[in-house]
Parts: C-alpha cells; sequence; structure tokens
C-alpha cells in the first residue's frame, strides 16, 4: 500500500487503498452508494449498507448482526470472559471447536457481478463488536454509528476491496453480490497406528459419514540437517515420523500430530546449514494418497498419537441482485 496509513475520525471516508482501520494519505475517496440491502444467509441477519465507487475497484462493508443470547450461550458453554479468553487455556481441539462455534467468526468469501462481469475480492479487514462485554473503538464505533447498527446486538463487520476486471472504471448498470462461506475445520478422532496395513474408523463431524483410514507406509525419519545458517547456535529436532495412507471414502481431511514440536536448543559447535524434513506437525495431501508428518523430537520418535481435522462448507453460495 502506498504512503502511510493515518485515520479520520472527524468525516466519514472510504479508501481504495485501505481497511477499516485507516488508508494511504495518497489515496482518493470513494463515492459512497447507499443500498440498505437486507438479507438472511447462513443464519444470520445480512445488511449490506453501502458500496463504494474508486478509481481502482468497489469497496463493499458487509454487516452481520448477531443475537446477544447467541452470543451469551456460546461464552457460558467454554466459560468465556475478558480475564479467559487466552487459546492456550484450551486443546487443540477445543480451540477448533470453540473457533467453529463463535457467532462472532464468520468467514466470507463475497464477490460482485458488474455488469456480468464477476469481480473477486483483493482483500479485506473485519471487526466485530460484542455488546456483553466489549466497547467499540473508534473505528468500530465509526462504522456502527455511520450506518446506524443497534448497539444493542452483536456485529460482525467487514469490509472488502474489487478491483476492477477492466482498466477504467465501467459504468455500472447492474450490480449483484454471491455470498461464499469457507470451509470450517471441524475436530475429529484421535488415533494410533503401529505399521502398515493398520486401520482406523472415524465419523465425520458434519456429515456423519464412516471414514477408513488405511496405512500405506510408516517410517521413522531424521532431517539430514539440524541447523540453520541465521541460527548459527541454534539446534533443531531432526527426528520425525511419515506416514502415508488412504482414506475410503474420500474426504477433505487432514491428519496432525497431537504433540508439539521440541523447542530449539542452543548447540555452542555452531555449524551451518539448511534445516530439511518436517519441522513440525504438518501434513501434505493429494487426491488418492495422503502423507502426514509428526511433530519433530530430538530423539527417535516410536509412538504417536495423531489427530484428524476435518472440513466442511455449512452454508450454500447465495446471489443477491443489487440492481
Amino acid at each position: 500500500m502506498k504512503g502511510d496509513f493515518i485515520l479520520k475520525q472527524s468525516e466519514w471516508k472510504v479508501f481504495f487503498e485501505g481497511s477499516l482501520w485507516g488508508h494511504s494519505e495518497q489515496d482518493h475517496a470513494g463515492r459512497e452508494v447507499p443500498l440498505n440491502r437486507e438479507f438472511s444467509w447462513g443464519g444470520y441477519d445480512w445488511l449490506l449498507p453501502s458500496v463504494y465507487i474508486c478509481g481502482q475497484g468497489l469497496v463493499a462493508d458487509l454487516c452481520a448482526r448477531v443475537e446477544p443470547q447467541r452470543i451469551r450461550a456460546w461464552m457460558d458453554k467454554w466459560n468465556l470472559s475478558p480475564e479467559r479468553d487466552d487459546p492456550r487455556l484450551f486443546t487443540k481441539d477445543e480451540q477448533l471447536t470453540i473457533a467453529a462455534e463463535n457467532p462472532l467468526r464468520i468467514d466470507i468469501r463475497p464477490s460482485f457481478a458488474v455488469n456480468g462481469t464477476a469481480i473477486n475480492a483483493a482483500r479485506g479487514s473485519s471487526t466485530c463488536w460484542n455488546p456483553l462485554f466489549s466497547r467499540p473503538d473508534s473505528e468500530t464505533n465509526a462504522v456502527m454509528a455511520h450506518y446506524g447498527l443497534d448497539p444493542q446486538y452483536g456485529w460482525v463487520i467487514s469490509r472488502h476491496h474489487f478491483p476492477w476486471a477492466s482498466k477504467k472504471r465501467p459504468e455500472i448498470w447492474t450490480l449483484s453480490l454471491t455470498m461464499k462461506q469457507d470451509k470450517a475445520a471441524l475436530a475429529g478422532d484421535h488415533f494410533r497406528v503401529k505399521a502398515p496395513g493398520d486401520q482406523v474408523a472415524f465419523v465425520h463431524p458434519a456429515t456423519g459419514l464412516t471414514h477408513v483410514l488405511t496405512v500405506v507406509e510408516m517410517e521413522a525419519r531424521e532431517s539430514p540437517v539440524r541447523r540453520m545458517a541465521q541460527f548459527p547456535d541454534t539446534e533443531f529436532p531432526t527426528h520425525f515420523q511419515l506416514m502415508s495412507f488412504t482414506v475410503e471414502p474420500e474426504t477433505e481431511l487432514t491428519v496432525l500430530d497431537c504433540a508439539e514440536s521440541d523447542r530449539p536448543r542452543p548447540d555452542i559447535r555452531g555449524a551451518f546449514g539448511i534445516i530439511g524434513g518436517a519441522d513440525g506437525p504438518t501434513a501434505l495431501t493429494t487426491k488418492e494418497l495422503h502423507a502426514a508428518c509428526s511433530a519433530a523430537h530430538f530423539e527417535p520418535v516410536e509412538d504417536v498419537e495423531w489427530r484428524t481435522v476435518f472440513y466442511d462448507k455449512p452454508v450454500e453460495d447465495l446471489t443477491v441482485e443489487l440492481f
């Protein structure tokens, strides 16, 4: 982005080279086109209050209203409060579930069609308002005040920037919005396997379908290099397990180690190198054969507790004709 960002508190302006929090001082404000279009999608009541016509593209603010009872139920379920919101208080599976159930977190990928030509967002920014215990910062307060959002409700507010499909700004005759939701990560079962041929059955947490994982290969490996050139006095863990497997029926799935990698430690020998192999719990996926690496340790890894992460798209796309 060009220039330093500055915040405008005295008057409402929206810029293409900016975000909810500020803009480039070299940018020009867009022309606001009020729409005040309401629609329901994905269990939320949405408002598209305005779009902004800029030289480089279109900017749109999207606002999702959240019932305070829904927020309260989620907070009570997980015993959340301003004093207890540190992710480290929860397991990795709990963190995934808390994020998936958070009514103030909505991962969306909106797009517009201008005169029938699709334009996709180049970037976006978002904020939220929780009426139960937070006070809006100045930027969130400015958005809520400008659009007249009721502070008794929760709000998820996102701003998206859509470059024009052509080099010149088009005359807009028709405009439509398509709402798409990213797939959510869902915590699945844990399992242990020992050798090729071992099988594990588990149930997809969203679809209820049973899937069977079959181990193809299971091998203890060691990275040949344990140092990085930029950290000559630091030794990194090199031992890990590599597992390849198939899943029937096929589904979008990641397999991760429940354990964390060992933390790097001082090494007075100071040899140089570039670390290779696995440096943490990662997973690679192809269409039919999958592979997962365990966390890395300084000693050989003999037993790994694996965890599964599934992905689900809970909401179908929606297209809203605006004009």
